[in-house]
């Protein structure tokens, strides 16, 4: 006699056998005798107002640990990319409470919060990202540094980083007791570029004799 009604639903499970795995979920519904509010029965496989399955969206976060594009994810979970995007958002790095004694601190280029390059702090010894930062500003940098106590930042006893001046100073500032180490990729970058530079300028003087030079350039890199 508490039963209101009843409510099909669309409940897509994912993909099986590379076809969409859709169901028809026939939904109840009770209404409270005193307070006339209605609810929905609970069940184990589907949130309130969603289409998406428990089991689906699991399979999606799954999925976004992996190297694969969001058209796959959204493909294999039977949704738009749009969905993919939406739970990617959802997604977040606590900050960290303290700092390791080996932090390594690089740029990468993206669009969060309309900037158009993030910083991530890594810790090399573990391989694990530490925090992501939303824009590569030298005054949001030392703000977030400086809220950690002066104790965890004496701790750091090394800063992998590239070449860049300002991370340089930045790091030299809040963190006055450790060592930058310049990651060794950079260090050969130059080199290699300082390599082409002189294979360029020797193979314009033998251009008219031989094309070895050119053709031998990976040899020499």
């Amino acid at each position: 006699e508490r039963i209101k009604d009843y409510r099909i639903r669309t409940v897509k499970f994912g993909k099986v056998q590379r076809g969409p795995l859709i169901g028809k979920y026939r939904q109840r519904r009770y209404i409270c005798p005193h307070c006339k509010h209605s609810f929905s029965e609970n069940n184990p496989f589907v949130r309130k107002h969603m289409q998406l399955s428990i089991t689906n969206i699991n399979l999606l976060f799954d999925k976004l640990t992996e190297s694969v594009t969001y058209t796959a994810i959204a493909n294999e979970c039977d949704t738009s990319i749009t969905t993919v995007l939406r739970y990617c958002s959802m997604i977040t790095i606590p900050k960290p409470k303290t700092l390791p004694t080996v932090i390594g601190i690089d740029e990468f280029k993206g669009n969060a919060e309309g900037h158009q390059y993030q910083v991530n702090l890594t810790n090399p010894d573990t391989h694990e990202i530490l925090d992501i930062l939303p824009k590569r500003d030298t005054q949001a940098l030392i703000r977030y540094f400086a809220s950690f106590k002066h104790k965890d930042r004496v701790q750091v006893k090394f800063i992998v980083m590239d070449m860049s001046i300002q991370f340089k100073r930045i790091m030299e500032a809040l963190f006055p007791h450790a060592h930058i180490i310049c990651d060794r990729y950079h260090v050969c970058r130059l080199v290699d570029w300082a390599v082409e530079r002189v294979r360029k300028r020797e193979q314009h003087k033998l251009a008219a004799y031989s094309r070895m030079l050119k053709q031998n350039r990976r040899v020499l890199m």
